[in-house]
């Protein structure tokens, strides 16, 4: 099979493409991606299998599809990624599913209209740095080995992050949320190991935060 001998790609001609879904499937010795630029979209299964892929460079990489669903499914060489994923985007289920190596996500940008995150957490990521969060979606709940989300941003329709981070009993990053917060019930629940909390609520009252935080 032909896709068996791709080892490199350093540039990809988009003019005849508008769907990436599969679009690298089982390329199993690719090991080198050259920043590549293109615009489809949708990207479901889009490396699915490329187990020597290396970290990419996502920055020219754009989507007006939902599906983002298995992207990186079984790409287990790969340590970190950035990706900005687009307020159109709906589906991230398992999109780094057997994404063994995977601990840092830093950088990444959850776009608004992501409903579906079934699986979607890689297994051992560790790292979620400088992030920007637009979903309502639980994204992090119950991940027992995330330690670190500092520089969290979240999106100007977010008001409701109860039970965001409930259970992350790895979590040890110290959070600032200057934001227009309702309800923040729970979102601590189970965090053993945070340190510190710096909050500056606007409807969650100073005298009950540490109640509805840890409650």
């Amino acid at each position: 099979d032909k896709v068996h001998c791709v080892t490199k790609i350093y540039k990809l001609n988009t003019s005849i493409l508008t769907n990436g879904n599969y679009l690298f499937a089982g390329f199993d010795n690719l090991y080198q991606c050259c920043d590549l630029t293109f615009n489809l979209t949708n990207g479901s299964h889009m490396f699915d299998g490329c187990v020597k892929m290396p970290n990419p460079n996502t920055e020219n990489w754009h989507f007006s599809g939902t599906d983002l669903s298995y992207m990186f499914n079984n790409c287990s060489s790969l340590t970190s990624v950035t990706l900005n994923i687009p307020d159109n985007i709906t589906d991230i289920s398992y999109i780094y599913k057997g994404c063994s190596m995977l601990t840092d996500i830093s950088g990444s940008v959850f776009g608004e209209g992501i409903t579906n995150i079934i699986s979607w957490i890689p297994s051992n990521l560790t790292t979620a740095n400088n992030i920007t969060v637009k979903t309502n979606q639980k994204l992090f709940k119950g991940h027992t080995k995330i330690k670190h989300i500092d520089g969290l941003t979240l999106g100007d329709s977010i008001t409701d992050i109860s039970s965001w981070f409930e259970d992350c009993i790895s979590l040890i990053s110290d959070f600032l949320f200057n934001y227009n917060i309702v309800n923040c019930t729970n979102t601590f629940k189970g965090c053993s190991s945070i340190i510190n909390i710096h909050s500056n609520w606007k409807i969650c009252r100073a005298d009950t935060t540490a109640i509805n935080c840890y409650k």
